[in-house]
């Protein structure tokens, strides 16, 4: 669970830096054409970052046990010692504070750039076609519809994984006593529905997908 979610987190913000490259070459009117390096590098490194701090437990930096659910083999979010506690601030912190800042940061930038552009663009033709130049046009739109699709796969995200990471984070500040074994299934399920929302955004929010499904 925490490979898989540490990836699909960190694959969403790789997307949203390589939007955010893209957007940026665009407004400067140059192509932006990906290289299969590019490509396989945003593919391979999200998984190459989830894999390092999901095996970090087996060399000693926290460990995996059996929760209370005794359904869930996780981190170690009991154990009061400082190297369970540093471990799961620090992936907590990593693996998904700080790649959920980088997809706002991103997005934010494409939505307000692209808001800027439409408004002063649509004053002069209500055409969107005229946006900075033929080699921006399909990136542009491209970007909107991806930022509209990450922003609710966030939204979904956050929904799935934050109240276990609050439930951690809880439990490592001495908490976990007053944490009931309801309340650590409920949460631990929880994240378990983050492996269907991504069929049901994408056939929300792309015809295609709808038409091909």
């Amino acid at each position: 669970g925490g490979l898989f979610g540490l990836t699909s987190i960190n694959t969403q913000a790789a997307i949203a830096v390589e939007r955010y490259a893209v957007l940026i070459r665009s407004q400067n009117a140059q192509s932006f054409r990906r290289s299969s390096r590019q490509t396989a590098f945003f593919l391979v490194l999200p998984w190459l970052y989830a894999f390092l701090w999901s095996s970090l437990p087996l060399y000693g930096w926290n460990r995996y046990y059996v929760d209370v659910t005794q359904i869930v083999c996780s981190f170690d979010i009991v154990t009061e010692s400082f190297s369970s506690r540093s471990f799961v601030i620090c992936v907590g912190m990593f693996g998904v504070v700080l790649p959920l800042c980088v997809i706002i940061f991103c997005y934010s930038f494409i939505f307000v750039t692209i808001n800027r552009y439409k408004k002063s663009f649509y004053e002069q033709s209500k055409s969107f076609a005229m946006y900075i130049g033929s080699a921006a046009v399909s990136h542009t739109k491209r970007d909107y519809k991806t930022a509209q699709i990450s922003t609710a796969w966030v939204v979904f995200f956050c929904i799935a994984w934050m109240p276990y990471a609050v439930m951690s984070w809880a439990s490592i500040a001495g908490y976990h006593h007053k944490i009931g074994v309801y309340v650590s299934m409920i949460t631990t399920l929880l994240t378990k529905t983050s492996t269907i929302y991504d069929p049901i955004i994408y056939a929300a929010c792309l015809p295609r997908f709808r038409q091909y499904v």
